[in-house]
C-alpha cells in the first residue's frame, strides 16, 4: 500500500514538474516588446509575421565584446541578440511600419525562414548584419530615402537581384558578399566609391549596371564572381584597386575607360 502511495506521489511530482517547465518555456518565448525609445515589436505566431512599429530608430542593448587582452581570438559569430530571438525560427514575414528610420545591428540575423520583407519609405539606414544569412529571402524592395547600407547587411542571404535606390551613397564593406544566388545588380546613380568585398564570392552574378558617376572600385569588390563574363565601366572611372575582379574565372571582356589612371596589381 505504502509503495503504491509513494509511486502515485512520484508520478504527480513528475506531472507538476513537466507542467511548470512547459509554462516556463511558453513564457520565455516573448511575442511583443520594445526595441527603441519609440519603437515596439509584435510577433503573430499564426501568420509568422514580425511587425516593427513606431517612430525613429530601432535600438536594443548588445553584448560588449571582450577586449583583445581578455580574448585575442574572439570572433563575432553574428549570433542573434534581438528581443525576438526566441521566435526567430518561426518568422516568415517582416513588416517594418512607416516612421521607422533605421534597422538596428543584427536585427534579423538568424531568421532563416523569412521569405518576405516590407520596408517603409521613411527608412534611411540598414545596419550591420541586419539580413545576414537570411537564405530564404529572394527579393527585397529598398525605399528611395535609403542612403546607407552597413557592413554585411545582406551578406550570405538568398537575394537573387538588387536594385539600389539613387540616394544610396554608402555601401559598406561586404554588404552583399557571399550571396550565392545573386544574379543581377543595379548600382545607385550617386555612388562614387564601391567599397571592398561588397560583392565578393557572388558566384551566380552575371549582370552589373554601373552608375556614370562611379570613380573607384575598391579591392576585392567582385572577387570570386565566377559567372561574370562581361563588364563595361563608366567613363568617369579613375581607379581599380587590387584583386577587384580577381578570380572571376568566366570574365571574357572588360571595357576600361581612358580616364582610368590607376590599376593595381592582380586586379584581374
Amino acid at each position: 500500500m505504502k509503495k503504491g502511495i509513494f509511486t502515485l506521489l512520484l508520478v504527480l511530482c513528475m506531472v507538476c514538474t513537466v507542467a511548470v517547465m512547459g509554462t516556463m518555456t511558453a513564457s520565455a518565448a516573448e511575442t511583443s516588446g520594445s526595441c527603441g525609445e519609440n519603437v515596439t515589436w509584435v510577433f503573430d505566431s499564426q501568420t509568422g509575421t514580425l511587425t516593427i512599429s513606431g517612430t525613429g530608430q530601432m535600438y536594443y542593448p548588445l553584448p560588449t565584446p571582450p577586449s583583445f587582452e581578455d580574448d585575442p581570438f574572439y570572433f563575432d559569430d553574428v549570433t542573434s541578440v534581438t528581443p525576438w530571438a526566441s521566435v526567430e525560427d518561426s518568422i516568415k514575414k517582416i513588416v517594418v511600419s512607416e516612421g521607422i528610420t533605421n534597422l538596428y545591428e543584427k536585427a534579423f540575423t538568424g531568421c532563416y525562414n523569412v521569405t518576405e520583407v516590407s520596408l517603409p519609405t521613411t527608412l534611411e539606414s540598414i545596419g550591420e548584419k541586419v539580413f545576414y544569412g537570411c537564405t530564404s529571402l529572394k527579393t527585397v524592395e529598398l525605399p528611395d530615402n535609403l542612403h546607407t547600407i552597413q557592413y554585411m547587411a545582406f551578406s550570405a542571404s538568398g537575394l537573387e537581384s538588387v536594385v539600389l535606390p539613387a540616394n544610396v551613397v554608402n555601401i559598406h564593406m561586404d554588404a552583399f558578399g557571399n550571396c550565392k544566388s545573386l544574379q543581377s545588380v543595379v548600382l545607385p546613380e550617386n555612388l562614387k566609391t564601391l567599397q571592398s568585398f561588397v560583392f565578393q564570392e557572388c558566384n551566380a552574378l552575371t549582370s552589373v549596371t554601373f552608375p556614370a558617376g562611379l570613380r573607384v572600385i575598391s579591392n576585392y569588390a567582385f572577387y570570386g564572381c565566377s559567372s561574370l563574363e562581361n563588364v563595361t565601366l563608366p567613363d568617369g572611372m579613375t581607379t581599380i584597386e587590387y584583386h577587384a575582379f580577381d578570380n572571376c574565372t568566366a570574365l571574357r571582356s572588360i571595357e576600361i575607360p581612358a580616364g582610368v589612371t590607376k590599376i593595381d596589381k592582380s586586379t584581374f
